[in-house]
């Protein structure tokens, strides 16, 4: 419509409503003074529109639920929605459709204008078969109607009949014929039935007597087809139409037809007699075209130049609101069920109804079935879901709420379950057995998880001799198994037997938690022949290992074991340990800083000498500025395992258990970073620069920072990390359990043959091709062409972390408290031990070898 077509309707519109007024009134007055027999003109009111997803509205129908069936010819769709509005699916595809109807049987019925056909579509939107002969049966199908029987009726406008067809599509004959005589139409544009005066109505537009102009009349057949009354109401008669579309019929056999240009629907008895309009001034109808009214008494109008459907309640109609119109629950197998939900009921109607609610799931159930609500009364119905014996997937069930006929709406229920790891651990017991003050051979359990979710378990157990709080994940298969040592620690019990149990807890897992007994049977000891294994040498003693390398232990705090080491340069060096050591190392003497601290630390790292950090348990963050310590710990309960630092212009980063991560923000306050919200704990952190950094943990774990946000790295690797190292961002190392050493070349992680099952601990390197990597029992690997060559270090306690200077020198750390150090030039030469000698430095003179 352009703007001048716009002004005239809009204009016709208001000088028509003030005739509707004023007649409204006048008849309403004659009606009360006994002038007229006629129907009386039905109370009206207006309701909220329905506008949602609704674009250029025609033709409407209705189903016995109350939903809406609506034709969109220039979106080529039927749009389907609920009887309060709320979109629920689309007919797409189809061409040009300008008329619809819904039978008993829910089977949808389009008329097709480009097609001239009628297309039937089961009420999932499978095409099922079209009426006659299908395309070309019609030349133009107006209007759509079933009747109670199932026989199909379809106004033919551009062949001025009626067309009637059986419910498999077969013609059965035809109504009227052409012509502007009684029983002939001329431009039929619709149609409907009275079901229960047994009547069929359509609406024409008969040629006015003697003229070429449009009119509008009104005919009624027998169910048979034979002719029974008609009346002509054209624009210049009082209640005259102008331009009809649409035609519908109420329970008392009251006629309404919508008028396009007068935009009002007009109302009339059976007999003719006009007894008013339905509008509202202050939201006036735009081109109204479909008009249908439901068995709940509202009356549904398209509008459709204003994109919506109009809706007035009629007389004592019943209605419902229901919201929300869909419920989302989530769950885990084999989880309590999740919290419930509910929906709200409102009687929108005139008149008390007796209200009805069902769920058609098993695992569904509601509070309140049946409920009778006054005008504007609610009720709020609580909606449970039990999961039980549920396979993981996602189930949609559906609550349908009901006032009677016309009256129903439904809510979809979307209950998603999510599949659970499940825990299987074996054995279920343990015996263990050993000489009083020796520790038992290590036994084994396996984990299995059989489930379709990743496993993340964790074990501690209820004796000091049992191995405790160790942790980590399995993926979900049920082919995979973790081993699990149990190491005891005996060296203080006295001989006897002692029982303890093992609880293996699978986080959200089926089949946890598993528990397993424990016997343990000291004997009395038999003290071997001989001493096995090497002492740990006196600091100042050297000792040559292999590949020309002579060893020294440089300091020793007997019994506390030194967990990592850093310097700034040969001469300012930092290694720290449990119960709050510290040494420090200033080029000349091994001195223990006096720090107040019981605390067992865990990382160092500078970023120069006067800017070093020291992390541990509780929390701690520690910071020396060449002279003082000062704590500047985040607010964290749990370990902070290591730290790196770039220079003093840029972040420091400390990793932590449940994959924390800290920073300093280039010098202010530690905060949190970042988590990853896994239970592993992050062990190693290094990087090449601010913007690449890379934190190692249990289970595998591999993040990357690029300098905006951390990324989980799948490497394809389950194995715990313990700590990482790189000379540059395409050359970068971690190292973990059973010997495992990884290596990023820039593109991808690979696993390297590290020749030995030791855990790895620590790694260090001072060039590409002079890596270093520590662990259990004294292990120390030496990175040479690609091949990881063994050191004979001379020692068997653990050895935790390494780091050198530029000079070549190589400290390791050890879990009895030892610094051991040696010194070499590259490729190889004897070296210059260094020793810590009763407070005093001493250099051993040793021939150099000549470098090749």
């Amino acid at each position: 419509m352009n703007n001048t077509d716009e002004a005239i309707y809009s204009a016709a519109r208001g000088a028509r409503f003030l005739i509707y007024a004023v007649f409204a009134s006048l008849l309403t007055s004659l009606v009360m003074c006994g002038v007229s027999s006629a129907a009386l003109m039905p109370d009206y009111e207006h309701l909220a529109p329905v506008t949602n997803s609704v674009k250029g509205p025609m033709a409407m129908a209705v189903d016995r639920e109350g939903r809406l069936y609506v034709t969109e010819a220039g979106s080529n769709r039927i749009l389907v929605l609920s009887r309060s509005g709320r979109y629920l699916a689309s007919l797409t595809g189809l061409d040009n459709p300008i008329s619809v109807a819904v039978d008993a049987g829910g089977r949808i019925l389009v008329g097709s204008k480009n097609k001239g056909s009628v297309e039937v579509y089961a009420a999932d939107f499978t095409p099922l078969f079209k009426l006659g002969s299908g395309d070309g049966e019609f030349s133009r199908p107006n209007g759509i109607c079933v009747d109670s029987s199932g026989r199909i009726y379809v106004v033919d406008m551009g062949k001025d009949i009626v067309r009637m067809y059986d419910s498999s599509g077969r013609f059965t004959g035809s109504l009227g014929s052409p012509g502007n005589n009684n029983g002939q139409f001329y431009r039929p544009v619709a149609m409907t039935i009275d079901e229960a005066a047994g009547e069929i109505i359509v609406l024409d537009r008969q040629l006015v007597a003697g003229t070429a102009k449009q009119g509008a009349r009104i005919q009624f057949f027998t169910m048979a087809g034979d002719w029974l009354r008609g009346f002509t109401r054209n624009s210049t008669q009082e209640g005259g139409m102008v331009k009809p579309q649409g035609i519908t019929v109420d329970s008392l056999s009251r006629i309404y037809v919508s008028d396009s240009y007068q935009n009002a629907v007009l109302v009339y008895d059976n007999t003719g007699v006009f007894l008013g309009a339905v509008y509202d001034l202050d939201n006036p109808l735009r081109a109204p075209l479909g008009i249908i009214i439901d068995l709940a008494g509202r009356l549904y109008v398209t509008s459709r130049m204003a994109d919506s459907i109009e809706v007035y309640g009629i007389d004592r109609y019943t209605g419902i609101e229901v919201f929300p119109g869909m419920l989302k629950f989530a769950a885990k197998e084999g989880d309590a069920d999740p919290v419930s939900q509910n929906i709200s009921v409102i009687n929108s109607g005139t008149t008390t109804i007796n209200l009805e609610a069902a769920a058609d799931a098993s695992w569904l159930s509601l509070s309140d079935e049946s409920s009778v609500l006054d005008r504007d009364q609610a009720v709020q119905i609580d909606v449970t879901v039990d999961p039980t014996g549920l396979a993981p997937g996602e189930y949609t069930g559906m609550i349908t709420v009901s006032a009677g006929p016309g009256t129903i709406d439904v809510v979809q229920v979307v209950l998603t379950v999510a599949p659970s790891a499940k825990l299987t651990v074996t054995p279920s017991e343990l015996s263990l057995a050993a000489q009083a003050g020796t520790a038992p051979s290590p036994v084994t359990l396996t984990l299995v998880n059989t489930g379709a979710a990743p496993l993340y378990w964790s074990l501690s157990s209820d004796q000091p001799w049992l191995e405790n709080n160790i942790a980590g994940i399995l993926a979900e298969s049920g082919e995979e198994s973790v081993n699990v040592a149990i190491k005891t620690d005996a060296a203080a019990l006295a001989p006897g037997t002692y029982y303890g149990t093992i609880t293996i807890t699978g986080h959200g897992a089926l089949g946890s938690p598993a528990t397993i007994g424990v016997t343990l049977m000291l004997s009395a000891r038999q003290d071997p022949p001989g001493n096995e294994n090497p002492s740990i040498p006196a600091p100042g003693t050297p000792w040559k290992g292999n590949l020309g390398r002579k060893w020294a232990v440089v300091s020793q705090i007997d019994g506390v074991a030194l967990n990592a080491i850093w310097g700034s340069s040969g001469s300012d060096i930092f290694a720290v340990g449990d119960n709050g050591a510290i040494l420090h190392y200033d080029g000349r003497n091994w001195t223990q800083e006096n720090t107040g601290i019981d605390s067992d630390l865990k990382g160092v790292w500078g970023a120069s000498a006067s800017s070093v950090y020291v992390v541990g348990e509780n929390g701690l963050i520690l910071h020396h500025d060449g002279e003082n310590l000062t704590d500047v710990s985040p607010s964290f309960p749990g370990i902070i395992r290591n730290i790196w630092c770039g220079d003093e212009s840029t972040k420091c980063f400390a990793v932590g258990q449940n994959g924390a991560i800290f920073d300093d923000d280039a010098g202010s306050r530690w905060s949190m970073h970042y988590s990853a919200e896994i239970p592993e704990s992050l062990n190693g952190i290094w990087g090449s620069s601010e913007s690449d950094i890379y934190a190692v943990g249990d289970s595998g774990t591999i993040l990357n920072y690029d300098g905006s946000g951390w990324t989980l790295i799948n490497s394809g690797f389950d194995m715990d990390l313990h700590d990482v190292w790189g000379s540059a961002d395409d050359n970068v190392f971690a190292v973990g359990r059973n010997g495992t050493i990884l290596h990023f070349n820039g593109s991808a992680w690979a696993q390297m043959d590290s020749g030995t099952t030791a855990a790895l601990l620590g790694i260090w390197g001072n060039a590409d091709d002079e890596v270093y990597a520590v662990g259990e029992d004294g292990t120390m690997l030496l990175l040479q062409s690609d091949q990881w060559l063994t050191l004979e270090t001379g020692i068997d306690e653990d050895l935790n972390d390494a780091w050198g200077g530029r000079k070549k020198e190589v400290y390791a750390v050890g879990s009895d408290g030892s610094i051991i150090f040696v010194k070499t030039s590259f490729p190889w030469s004897l070296l210059f031990p260094i020793f810590n000698q009763n407070g005093k430095q001493v250099q051993l003179p040793v021939k150099q070898e000549s470098s090749r």
